[in-house]
């Protein structure tokens, strides 16, 4: 039932629509405003996300086009919710900019499961080869000073130095060897620099 609120009235498993954008909506409006009995605006205030509560125990948590999820755990505070559930609820949104106000460009503090991982490891990788193509000496020492992975690779397993093998910027090599770059693949880039540079063209 969360999942498929979160999914705007379909169902994730089956893909069929089973409840109106209307009804969601209402249903989120609802859960957010009066879902957790006397405990609803401090946790509106608090974790920002619509959610029902139930004396037996459970929390139903939705997180809007993301997910939904069931925490369940008898143990009941004076207000009939699940106290391990509310802490739950106070650790997700602290962890992630998950709180309907959170500012998504200045919480950088948090994550953000909704950019898919691979975003941040393809910016990373662009930012690397671009320094490497360039010959960016300073931009590949920043990098490698600040722990980034020198040996990631582009879609074609190309790896930075092997880039800057290919465009003949041998003054980048020793940042290479300073980050503890894998002597073989310094060795692979070596022995392919033609296919490098027939790759590049």
């Amino acid at each position: 039932m969360a999942a498929t609120l979160a999914n705007g009235g379909f169902c994730p498993i089956t893909g069929e629509r089973v409840l109106s954008p209307e009804a969601v909506r209402n249903t989120l409006s609802l859960m957010h405003s009066c879902g957790m009995y006397d405990f609803s605006g401090q946790f509106a205030f608090h974790v920002g996300l619509p959610a029902k509560s139930g004396v037996a125990g459970g929390i139903l948590l939705v997180v809007p086009n993301v997910m939904g999820m069931m925490c369940w755990s008898p143990p009941l505070d004076k207000m009939g919710n699940s106290v391990k559930g509310i802490h739950f609820c106070h650790d997700l949104v602290s962890l992630c900019n998950f709180h309907n106000y959170d500012n998504l460009r200045h919480f950088a503090k948090k994550l953000d499961p909704r950019r898919e991982g691979g975003d941040q490891r393809v910016k990373s990788v662009i930012n690397l080869l671009f320094a490497a193509y360039t010959g960016d000496v300073s931009a590949l020492r920043r990098f490698a000073l600040s722990a980034m992975d020198m040996e990631q690779r582009d879609y074609d397993s190309r790896t930075a130095l092997h880039v800057a093998a290919a465009e003949g910027n041998t003054g980048t090599t020793p940042i290479y060897f300073l980050s503890r770059f894998n002597f073989y693949l310094v060795l692979k880039s070596a022995l392919f620099l033609g296919v490098g540079r027939y790759r590049s063209c």
